[in-house]
């Protein structure tokens, strides 16, 4: 079952502040890595099961899920839920190493 994929405001708002952040730092790659992360996003379409559970999930009490992008020292944490019966993942929120 292919599950929809939406990104929440506050995401996108993440999403842009490290954009701007790594722009700064590596103008040449910024974009190449904003791409990068948005497929990582929408490739929860496909088996968003496989990403484990975030420890953050007792906190706020509801089943949040975590997937990792990136590398070594600049690893992002997408955190998003799945509504398995409305068929879609909800990205809630993207975290800067």
């Amino acid at each position: 079952m292919a599950f929809r994929v939406e990104i929440a405001p506050q995401a996108l708002k993440d999403l842009d502040a490290a954009y701007l952040f790594i722009k700064k730092e590596n103008p040449s790659h910024a974009a190449t890595w904003l791409l990068g992360i948005i497929d990582a996003i929408l490739s929860l379409e496909k088996l968003p099961n496989r990403c484990p559970r975030a420890s953050e999930s007792a906190e706020v009490g509801q089943d949040i899920r975590i997937l990792l992008h990136g590398k070594r020292h600049r690893v992002y944490k997408i955190f998003f839920s799945i509504h398995p019966l409305a068929g879609f993942a909800y990205s809630t929120s993207v975290m800067a190493p």
